[in-house]
């Protein structure tokens, strides 16, 4: 009697002719530029927000939020239950767009989801501290999670000290990934 052996290659090809033959695909990556992201535009009216916005997101939550006494309409934008982008409206247009969708990915290939690891292999990648930790890569910033309390440390000292942020991967715990990703310009 024969064994089979299914290799990962033969696994993962077999599932790609499974997906394909029965229509489905994989989620396809939504550029995140300096201009938006899908539908959404940097710089339009806030009114132009659509109700939808294909492969982004199926419904909009419109709030009003208060902020050290500013009052702020807050678009939160999901696909389903799960929250994919965030718009903060301080006036009329559209100035800033924060994702969270693992589906949309800059020019430099960084995206919601991603490794903390993976990120800081990126050439240009910058450590920044502004109301709290982020990288900044090309005019985008991307949120993390995961730090750890030795990077914590390193940051209090480099924010006390006035000197530049270096931070490596054992100042993240193995899991911390990319929470979100926005452009603030170079």
């Amino acid at each position: 009697m024969k064994k089979r052996i299914f290799t990962k290659a033969g696994l993962l090809t077999l599932t790609a002719a499974v997906l394909t033959a029965c229509g489905g695909s994989a989620p396809e990556t939504i550029a995140l530029t300096p201009e938006g992201v899908g539908c959404l535009k940097q710089g339009a009216p806030v009114t132009s927000i659509p109700d939808r916005c294909d492969g982004l997101y199926d419904k909009v939550v419109k709030t009003t939020e208060e902020d050290m006494g500013d009052t702020y309409t807050l678009y939160a934008l999901y696909a389903g239950e799960q929250k994919v982008a965030e718009i903060p409206a301080y006036g009329e247009t559209i100035d800033l767009v924060i994702v969270y969708a693992p589906s949309a990915a800059t020019p430099d290939g960084v995206h919601p989801g991603m490794k903390v690891a993976e990120l800081q292999k990126k050439p240009g990648l910058k450590a920044v501290y502004n109301d709290g930790f982020e990288y900044e890569l090309n005019g985008f910033r991307f949120r993390v999670n995961g730090m750890t309390e030795s990077g914590f440390q390193k940051m209090d000292n480099a924010y006390a000290a006035g000197s530049e942020l270096v931070l490596d991967a054992t100042d993240f715990e193995p899991d911390a990934s990319v929470v979100s990703a926005y452009y603030v310009g170079e």
